[in-house]
């Protein structure tokens, strides 16, 4: 019995190959989730896009930073909005744009990205531009634990702004300036990621898991004195809608950017954010899973959820204004619903 060989079957060279492979993949610190990820092109991994997401926004934030500061910012315009203010481009837009867009593609080819700008070389493009470095990130301290999740390909869009608050760009008032990703699953804002490049600063969350900024609720009464954010570039009507629905003693703040007012929401420096003209989705997708993780709100005028979803590029306006809250949202809204709109005009 002893000079017998052993003969394996097929079955039993697999089983010894997988356990094999796990063993190896388990002593250089690979989870079963992760495993999994590697094996299944047809969906994402949430933990891998956050991280990508993250240097995303900081490559773009480089470019952005490089062209203010050789200001050969290359300033054209692409037409007006319906507000009649200018909509302006420049070469750190574009540079942005290709960083972020590009990196992204590279490592997640299949997902949607819809970007503010749009390049002709975007079919085209094969410039070796800034890559990402995703086992890099990993080792950073991102307050970020193992878990992960899988997702769909085909649930998900991904919403870029390379260049937050262009005109102010153009004034250097870069205090204001953003690059943004976010990511939408089924319609829902699930990750956002804010980048301040001339602050070196960013911040991120993933709905319903963690954030690396905390802020507890307070009671706060919302009859007491207010301050409300509302954009720079045309706050007239908003500033004399704001003190007649929340009172003459309404502190009112203008700024440029929509992720920096949403910035100031998620961090209790302002109590409501108030835009009562369209404004486009790739503004306001990070903020609002910013927002919500931290237990605040973001919705249009009527109180209505925001869908993200977009796979044709037509859906890209919130058309009925936007209201985004640390607390009692319900009862800010109902005040701005309860005030119509028309009186200004």
């Amino acid at each position: 019995m002893c000079g017998q060989n052993i003969r394996l079957s097929k079955l039993g060279y697999f089983c010894i190959l997988s356990f094999s492979c796990l063993l190896f993949f388990y002593f250089r610190g690979f989870s079963i989730s992760q495993l999994i990820i590697i094996q299944n092109n047809d969906s994402v991994s949430l933990r891998r896009l956050l991280l990508a997401s993250i240097q995303a926004a900081k490559l773009g934030g480089i470019k952005v930073k490089n062209i203010r500061m050789e200001q050969s910012l290359q300033v054209k315009t692409k037409g007006h909005t319906k507000e009649g203010a200018n909509d302006l481009v420049t070469l750190g837009d574009m540079l942005s744009h290709k960083a972020m867009y590009f990196g992204l593609k590279r490592e997640f080819p299949d997902l949607h990205i819809v970007s503010e700008e749009v390049s002709e070389s975007d079919k085209t493009y094969q410039e070796d531009s800034s890559l990402l470095n995703l086992s890099a990130l990993e080792e950073m301290n991102l307050h970020l634990d193992s878990y992960d999740t899988l997702v769909p390909n085909e649930d998900i869009t991904v919403w870029i702004d390379p260049l937050d608050a262009t005109q102010e760009y153009t004034e250097n008032l870069t205090e204001f300036v953003t690059t943004m990703v976010c990511v939408a699953v089924k319609g829902k804002a699930i990750i956002g990621v804010i980048h301040l490049p001339f602050k070196d600063q960013t911040v991120w969350a993933w709905n319903g898991h963690s954030s690396n900024i905390h802020y507890s609720l307070k009671t706060e009464n919302i009859n007491s004195h207010m301050k409300v954010i509302v954009s720079r570039s045309h706050s007239g009507k908003v500033k004399e809608i704001a003190k007649i629905a929340f009172g003459k003693d309404t502190e009112i703040i203008t700024a440029g950017g929509a992720g920096y007012k949403s910035l100031l929401v998620a961090q209790r420096e302002v109590d409501a954010y108030v835009h009562i003209t369209a404004i486009k989705k790739w503004d306001i997708c990070a903020g609002n899973a910013i927002i919500k993780q931290l237990g605040g709100d973001m919705t249009d005028l009527k109180g209505n959820e925001i869908n993200f979803l977009d796979k044709t590029r037509t859906d890209l306006a919130l058309n009925d204004g936007l209201v985004a809250t640390f607390q009692n949202h319900r009862e800010v809204v109902a005040k701005l619903k309860d005030f119509n709109l028309n009186k200004t005009s």
